[in-house]
């Protein structure tokens, strides 16, 4: 699946001459994106496009940004002149935290297109869209797909209205969830699959749900492994769990294959499940 590159990065910066900054935009010119450097006196004749993105660490670029509607982040090194970049998708404090798909998210962000979480062989893993709920209707009313999970709200436009409160809390905030597994080859919604948080729990919880169309493929084991040594790598997870009724012999046995072990009972809202662990 092809994303959709900002036409230029520019830098507005009281200096250029900060480490890692040259590996940076190398990066980014070898994904065939224009560049734009300009220090402190050069910047008043930018007049960036909307499909161009801003990385500044004066409040005059963020001046340009916002007259402009062009999407910026802020570098910043003192904690106080953090409040002037109060509308910045990002602060970064350290040009080696980050990397050229690290600063092509947040134009993303910036323009509410989702992220392409990861690609696996077979499949696309990318933030849910608003689109998207047609298909996850046609997929929680498959025999058997939700008998053990929370059911979909019984109203569209109320599910519409709480995953427009879920991009925006989840994936916007966290920067993970739930996400949308789409079939490589012809893009069609196959499927949910992430991370969440759960109240009263340190570790991230794993979910899936995947068409009974796409079952009995190594498909699904395909998405987890490359979903669980993502969390490993992006967010240092050691352990994930899951949580599984006792009854959904399907589901533990994919946990068992993924190498999830039991580890007792977890009380979630006004249920016991399994819970199980995976030791990274």
């Amino acid at each position: 699946m092809k994303r959709q590159l900002p036409s230029n990065i520019i830098f507005i910066m009281e200096s250029l001459k900060h480490p890692f900054l040259p590996e940076l935009i190398r990066e980014l010119e070898a994904m065939g994106i224009i560049v734009c450097t300009t220090e402190k006196q050069g910047f008043k004749a930018l007049t960036p496009g909307l499909n161009d993105y801003i990385v500044t660490d004066m409040k005059e670029g963020a001046e340009v940004a916002r007259k402009n509607k062009t999407g910026y982040c802020a570098f910043v090194q003192d904690e106080p002149s953090k409040t002037e970049f109060w509308d910045a998708e990002c602060i970064i404090q350290g040009f080696d935290e980050v990397d050229a798909d690290f600063i092509v998210k947040m134009y993303e962000r910036s323009k509410h297109i989702p992220w392409i979480i990861l690609e696996t062989p077979r499949t696309v893993v990318r933030e849910l869209v608003i689109d998207d709920i047609d298909d996850m209707y046609d997929l929680y009313a498959e025999p058997g797909l939700s008998d053990f999970i929370p059911k979909l709200c019984e109203s569209k436009d109320e599910e519409i209205e709480f995953e427009q409160m879920y991009i925006k809390s989840m994936y916007e905030f966290y920067g993970y969830g739930i996400w949308t597994v789409l079939d490589k080859e012809t893009g069609k919604f196959i499927g949910r699959a992430g991370l969440a948080n759960r109240d009263g729990f340190e570790d991230m919880e794993v979910g899936y749900m995947l068409s009974n169309k796409y079952q009995h493929k190594g498909i699904a084991a395909e998405v987890m492994e490359a979903i669980i040594a993502y969390a490993a790598k992006k967010f240092g997870c050691e352990r994930l769990n899951a949580f599984i009724d006792d009854d959904n012999i399907t589901s533990i046995r994919f946990a068992e294959k993924l190498g999830f072990k039991k580890t007792g009972m977890a009380r979630i809202e006004d249920k016991f499940l399994g819970w199980y662990i995976l030791k990274i």
